[in-house]
């Protein structure tokens, strides 16, 4: 087991360390990484996490402490344009600063990706890509947030619309992050998850 890496997955709590003990751990028992992955371009910047014991989904208390649920997959030819979407975790708080020690969210607003394509160059694929933040910079995610999620509520309901990938910096006027689009990978999903 020497070299191993070992991940836990904390689910219903703010906190990252569960200190509020609200939450519950769970033991990543296998990481599926997509086959297509390219670390260089960062194509299929997808994974899924097996983890032991499975999650228990609960309403938490009156401040949502302890809530647990399934998040949905978009379908494979929705296209979110000209809307908002919400993306969330634990990374720095600013570019290069520390990381924060509370969940935090943040609106950013989904981009046609003619704004990733012109600051990230080739490496932008709007079809399995989303570009999301402001042109004016200001929003983002940031170091330590990817692999988090940009979500959306569509009639009520918490669709999961993309993964954080990277960005220039961390909100940079003229920089979007850029998240892999869910969509694009619904059937691989599926295939290991029977969802």
């Amino acid at each position: 087991m020497k070299g191993k890496r070992r991940f836990i997955v904390v689910v219903g709590t703010h906190h990252w360390n569960n200190r509020d003990r609200v939450g519950s751990v769970h033991q990543v028992i296998q990481e599926i990484i997509n086959p297509n992955y390219n670390d260089k371009t960062l194509y299929a910047d997808i994974a899924l996490l097996r983890v032991n014991p499975a999650f228990k989904y609960k309403t938490g208390d009156l401040q949502g402490r302890g809530a647990v649920g399934p998040v949905c997959l978009p379908y494979s030819e929705e296209r979110f344009t000209k809307k908002v979407g919400v993306v969330s975790g634990t990374g720095a708080t600013s570019e290069y600063g520390p990381m924060s020690r509370y969940l935090k969210s943040a609106r950013v607003n989904l981009l046609n990706g003619y704004y990733c394509r012109r600051a990230y160059d080739q490496d932008f694929d709007s079809k399995t890509m989303i570009c999301a933040g402001y042109t004016s910079g200001g929003v983002d995610s940031c170091q330590g947030d990817s692999g988090g999620p940009l979500t959306m509520t569509v009639n009520g309901q918490v669709i999961q619309i993309g993964v954080v990938s990277y960005g220039g910096g961390c909100a940079r006027r003229g920089s979007p992050g850029v998240y892999t689009r869910v969509a694009s990978f619904r059937n691989w999903i599926r295939r290991y998850t029977r969802l």
